[in-house]
């Protein structure tokens, strides 16, 4: 397949992807909320799902990688088909709250699940003649992750929340389409190993790449501080003295700043070493909760907002690229579910510990802790960096 072809068909995979995140994830706790279910009990069920999503991750990584590259499409496939029966549920027997309980936790669960297998199978299209830039492909993602956000809020404002299933249901069935059509290798990956290759392979995992332990460790404790900025940024603009009108200001700049730099993020990863790149997106971590806790005012908001283009921005792209580099083609997939996985984990509890802070101590707290686990994952990383 051309490349121009396999591009268009990676732009349209992370377009959609994102785009049903937001649906189903970032408008979860609106949608349980009008069914009766308590704004905490809802974050709670939230957490529980990625829990959940970061366990069985690995699981699914490790399987995948066990087969033709066609099993994680395969894979993907049978999720998502999951995601739609569970939205199908939650239409039909709306009026019955485990039902929507029940549906709703499944349809989490699928999409944190998907995130690590999506990259996965960008890479496992790529070959020498055609690949994925995986940045822009990414960037796209952004672009479509905003412009759903405000699409769906709009339509919801027209009708009523019971609208956001039916669009949920719309976009994972043009996910599952383009899922189903995606071309991947034909070529099986377990072909050609030699006899110590196949050997070295039963050994465990962290055996045989010793450092990702220590990586994966310190990308819990970044994440952290990232859950923190991500779920609690109302609180950290409005104990500067801002409003609803700067806090969303704040997070359009988020946004649109990811974007040039997922864009060009190729032509970086060709230009510098990885592991330099790697270190240099989480220096910025600690640069970004710097900022945000020096902050007094939303003039130190907005510029701490900027620090997201060296930061996660650079982090997203590069860390794909790294296991792509660094990890055998026969343990991408784990490696990749891995780190997503260790990333959530460190969401969730940012997300718990944050709103036990700023209920006890307030946000400063909050922000003070983000900076001091930054700082340990930072240690973490490097040492999981060496070569």
């Amino acid at each position: 397949m051309k490349s121009k072809n396999i591009q268009i068909y990676g732009i349209v995979l992370q377009a959609l992807y994102w785009m049903t995140f937001c649906s189903v994830f970032s408008y979860a706790v609106m949608f349980l909320e009008t069914k009766g279910f308590s704004s905490v009990y809802s974050g709670a069920l939230m957490a529980s799902a990625s829990m959940v999503a970061a366990v069985i991750q690995p699981l699914m990584g490790s399987w995948a990688d066990q087969g033709h590259p066609k099993r994680l499409r395969g894979l993907i496939f049978s999720i998502v088909s999951i995601a739609i029966m569970s939205n199908l549920l939650i239409q039909f027997r709306g009026d019955l709250n485990n039902v929507i309980l029940i549906s709703y936790v499944l349809s989490l669960i699928s999409i944190v699940s998907l995130q690590p297998l999506m990259s996965a199978l960008m890479f496992n299209a790529s070959t020498d003649e055609s690949t994925i830039n995986f940045g822009m492909a990414r960037a796209f993602g952004s672009l479509a992750f905003a412009g759903a956000s405000s699409s769906i809020g709009y339509f919801i404002s027209l009708t009523s929340i019971d609208i956001l299933p039916k669009i949920s249901l719309g976009m994972l069935i043009a996910l599952a389409m383009v899922v189903y059509t995606f071309p991947v290798k034909s070529v099986d990956k377990k072909g050609g190993h030699n006899r110590d290759e196949q050997e070295e392979r039963k050994s465990p995992f962290f055996k045989r790449y010793p450092r990702f332990k220590y990586l994966l460790t310190g990308m819990m404790f970044i994440f952290v501080l990232h859950s923190m900025l991500n779920v609690f940024m109302i609180y950290i603009v409005k104990s500067v003295g801002g409003s609803e009108k700067d806090f969303g200001l704040a997070l359009m700049m988020m946004a649109a700043i990811e974007i040039p730099v997922m864009l060009y993020s190729s032509k970086l990863i060709q230009r510098f070493s990885i592991e330099k790149l790697f270190a240099i997106s989480i220096f910025f971590y600690i640069v970004r909760g710097t900022m945000f806790v020096m902050a007094t005012s939303m003039t130190g908001i907005y510029i701490a907002q900027l620090t997201q283009a060296i930061s996660f921005a650079l982090y997203i792209p590069v860390s794909v690229a790294y296991i792509n580099l660094k990890i055998h083609a026969n343990d991408r997939v784990k490696g990749q579910t891995l780190i997503v996985s260790a990333t959530t984990l460190g969401n969730v509890a940012g997300s718990m510990i944050g709103g036990t802070l700023i209920d006890s101590f307030g946000v400063a707290a909050m922000l003070m802790t983000g900076l001091i686990s930054v700082i340990i994952g930072f240690v973490f990383v490097m040492i999981g960096l060496k070569k």
